[in-house]
């Protein structure tokens, strides 16, 4: 992989208000190259093979963005673009079983956002995005088949982009004083709707030699998530400090498979609520720091899979990990 990247800032000032203009881009090239080879092939299979055929995958963008501080910073905006672009480039390959596909688009993205403090140490903040993410080689040209565990992965000719668009918003504490107690976090809520969401599942088939199993990555219709997250961290004196913090969301699909029309499942990629809890102590000047991190996670459910398996689906139990450091 290659690349380069850079970006360039101006200051300047009209009237009461200050900007902080920032002009960037970046551009990286991926050689995507691979062989399946050895002395003695699996059963039902040859060497050499290749599971996807030679690539040069291009990604590049450009970007604008501004910093606007307004009232000495208790408003704060952040209008920004940027123009996506890049080509997927694959080679003619008499070893990949499949054929392969050649892809390229672009996509312009706003975003802007907005901090304001009601006072020097609460404040409220939002922001609106829309996103994208552009196929991967091996989703596009992808080709393996194990005949004797009866399944098989596809690539996609037909895959399209990734694009979102998502709101967010929330409170922000900033040095509160409680006592004396020093609190800096924040807890917010948000949503993302998503066209044409990019995943893996399985299309067709049984698992059995006359009927193997299909993988291939297709695009979701539509996707919906929604999720609150919170963040808590408090120095309490005499060198203790607590951190929190603590994560859920839930996702819903529109036509997961090819042909389903207006039918709704979970989203089985969205990971279960999470919570993360430290206890920390520094002392002697900073030569000594002692911490304790405790994290759980739920449990993942039956009705949260969107796959069908017999007799159920594999679901992550929930645990819980103790660090001390």
């Amino acid at each position: 992989m290659t690349g380069v990247n850079g970006q360039l800032g101006l200051k300047f000032t009209t009237g009461t208000i200050k900007h902080r203009i920032l002009v960037g881009g970046d551009f990286s090239r991926t050689r995507q190259s691979g062989l399946r080879d050895g002395t003695v092939p699996p059963a039902g299979e040859t060497f050499p093979t290749k599971a996807f055929p030679d690539t040069d995958y291009d990604q590049g963008g450009i970007f604008i963005q501004d910093s606007i501080d307004i009232a000495d910073g208790r408003l704060l905006l952040y209008p920004s673009l940027r123009l996506d672009h890049y080509r997927l480039t694959a080679a003619d390959d008499p070893l990949f079983p499949g054929q392969e596909v050649n892809y390229s688009g672009q996509r312009l993205s706003p975003k802007v956002g907005f901090v304001g403090w009601i006072t020097p140490a609460f404040g409220l903040f939002g922001s609106y995005a829309e996103g994208f993410r552009s196929p991967t080689p091996s989703q596009v040209n992808n080709g393996f088949i194990n005949p004797v565990a009866g399944y098989l992965s596809l690539g996609n000719p037909d895959l399209r982009p990734e694009t979102s668009r998502s709101w967010e918003g929330g409170l922000r504490l900033r040095e509160a004083k409680l006592g004396g107690v020093t609190l800096n976090g924040q807890v917010n809520a948000f949503t993302a709707r998503y066209r044409d969401f990019i995943d893996q599942v399985q299309v067709s088939g049984a698992f059995r030699p006359d009927n193997p199993a299909v993988f291939q990555f297709i695009n979701f219709a539509s996707v919906n998530i929604e999720g609150i997250e919170a963040k808590l961290d408090a120095t309490l004196g005499r060198g203790f400090g607590i951190n929190l913090a603590a994560a859920w969301a839930q996702g819903t699909s529109t036509g997961v498979r090819p042909g389903q029309a207006a039918v709704q499942t979970p989203l089985s990629p969205i990971s279960p609520f999470n919570l993360v809890a430290g206890l920390n102590w520094r002392g002697l000047d900073d030569r000594l720091f002692m911490q304790a991190i405790v994290t759980h996670s739920a449990g993942k459910q039956q009705n949260e899979i969107a796959e069908a398996c017999t007799p159920n689906c594999f679901a992550s139990p929930g645990f819980t990990i103790l660090d001390l450091t």
